[in-house]
């Protein structure tokens, strides 16, 4: 993956993969030429080998940012669904078996239904439930429904476009190749026996419920117990270097107040939101960045 060089220390990414595997609410997409190189640096500044993005989506970080010196990369996601769909694309034979189901499968409101129940409903490993199905079931209730929520089916869509699509689902192998995909809670993660000092860990997980735009943000929303307990356990934890997307909110102030650096990087405009309602990113992270970094982080376009 290549990178361009805007100075002599600090790189932003080429677009490496212009579209994610799915559209993806809530994801990075807009942020990745802010996030990337904050996570770059701290890889090489501090000498870390290994990056875990433990609330996954749809990894847009994982999926620009540059590997060469990693020794282990890591995708994690509770959805099941989304777990089977990137250890699918890491895995060139099981790739292959996904886009030959979704290319017979095409598109339709009675195969969004069937997918949607099996996604739903589905247990893996049960009732023909495999990891194909799995992941299949998730890509095409995401990219067949309204908004990508995977509740309603999306009329007028386009087959020919849905199909190009799917054909180019290769194109993520040689990028994923390698990573460890895991289908787990990331508080169960966090608090796992495990050495994280070489290791960069990013969270992008559910806005906080005091800055969301819509009640309906996300397939799965987090309380505002769950940040309170992220925040006690990314202060308690020796969990390395780490970096945290989210909106303003009362929970992260804690993380301020104990020495975190917050980062205003840009304003995306909510796609929840009917009237044009625009909100401002932010990321706190708890390692030294040089001011010339921030600077090019807030202002890259």
């Amino acid at each position: 993956m290549s990178r361009t060089k805007m100075d002599s220390n600090f790189y932003y990414p080429d677009i490496g993969h212009n579209d994610g595997i799915v559209p993806y609410v809530g994801g990075k997409a807009g942020l990745i030429g802010h996030i990337v190189p904050l996570i770059d640096y701290a890889i090489r500044s501090y000498g870390l080998e290994e990056f875990h993005e433990l609330c996954g989506g749809g990894a847009r970080m994982l999926l620009n940012l540059p590997f060469t010196h990693l020794n282990k990369r890591v995708y994690n996601d509770i959805d099941t669904g989304m777990a089977t769909l990137f250890y699918c694309c890491s895995n060139f034979e099981l790739l292959y078996q996904l886009k030959k189901i979704l290319a017979q499968k095409r598109i339709g409101k009675d195969v969004f239904e069937e997918a949607k129940q099996r996604c739903d409903k589905g247990i893996l490993g049960e009732d023909s439930y495999d990891i194909v199905t799995a992941a299949a079931s998730a890509y095409i209730t995401i990219l067949q429904s309204e908004m990508s929520l995977q509740e309603v089916y999306k009329k007028h869509l386009e087959q020919q476009t849905y199909l190009n699509r799917v054909y180019r689902l290769h194109e993520f192998n040689s990028t994923l190749k390698g990573i460890d995909v895991t289908n787990n809670d990331v508080f169960n993660i966090l608090t796992t026996d495990y050495d994280w000092s070489k290791s960069f860990i990013y969270l992008d997980p559910p806005y906080h419920p005091e800055a969301m735009a819509s009640k309906k943000h996300y397939r799965v929303n987090w309380k505002k117990e769950k940040h309170d307990l992220l925040v006690e356990l990314l202060l308690e934890l020796p969990l390395g270097k780490v970096a945290l997307s989210g909106l303003d909110n009362s929970s992260y102030v804690q993380l301020e107040e104990a020495g975190w650096k917050k980062i205003y990087l840009k304003n995306l405009r909510v796609k929840m939101s009917r009237n044009g309602l625009y909100q401002m990113e932010q990321i706190w992270i708890n390692f030294d960045i040089p001011p010339l970094l921030e600077a090019q982080v807030r202002e890259c376009k």
